[in-house]
């Protein structure tokens, strides 16, 4: 197989896809090959489980690995790549890179599709505009400041609710503590900002 050095500036993480990559181009593991299991791979290299978990995911996103379902991790057969034509251009060879820009740029440029999905809209017939209108104007016509903003916290029944359905879970926590967000993103991006350092392992 392949040893690590633990005292490499190299991460364990990387020697080990470095490793098996190196094996699999060379041909000393072959398409179909099963790979050591994670636990046993962890053991005989004295290093994580978590470790293994993170270089096999990653081998897996490289198309070097196979996950199978209750057996294992394969080696993957893959594709011999096209040489590049002389003096071709970019188009005229493989291209496998993924632009992250372009999608995004496009990825809400059709808001007349009937079937949305992915985008997080919610469909037009479930806003109920009628009613937000009335909403509107009922407010427009009481003495209430509209310039201003909420509570930055949230809105203190819907935390009080959080704060009684945690209790059902033994949580114990008062309405002070909560705080709610636009969604999951916004709440990874508030609690790394809070928890993380540059340098931490985090496992999500």
């Amino acid at each position: 197989m392949f040893t690590l050095n633990p005292k490499s500036t190299t991460p364990l993480v990387v020697q080990i896809v470095e490793g098996f990559t190196s094996l699999i181009q060379s041909g000393n593991l072959r398409p179909g090959s099963k790979a050591p299991s994670i636990r046993q791979f962890a053991h005989a290299h004295g290093v994580s489980v978590y470790t293994v978990v993170d270089a096999y995911d990653r081998l897996v996103a490289l198309g070097y690995f196979a996950s199978r379902p209750h057996s294992g991790f394969f080696v993957r057969k893959r594709e011999v790549s096209a040489p590049q034509v002389p003096g071709g251009t970019p188009s005229e060879t493989t291209n496998t890179n993924f632009d992250s820009m372009w999608y995004l740029r496009r990825v809400f440029e059709n808001r007349a599709l009937r079937m949305k999905p992915g985008c997080g809209w919610l469909p037009g017939d479930w806003l109920f505009e009628e009613g937000l209108r009335r909403s509107l104007r009922s407010l427009a016509a009481e003495n209430v400041d509209l310039g201003g903003y909420g509570e930055p916290k949230g809105f203190a029944p819907l935390r009080q609710l959080v704060r009684d359905l945690l209790a059902e879970q033994e949580i114990a926590v008062s309405a002070d503590q909560v705080l709610l967000t636009q969604g999951s993103s916004q709440a990874m991006d508030l609690v790394a900002r809070r928890l993380v350092r540059p340098g931490d392992a985090v496992l999500v």
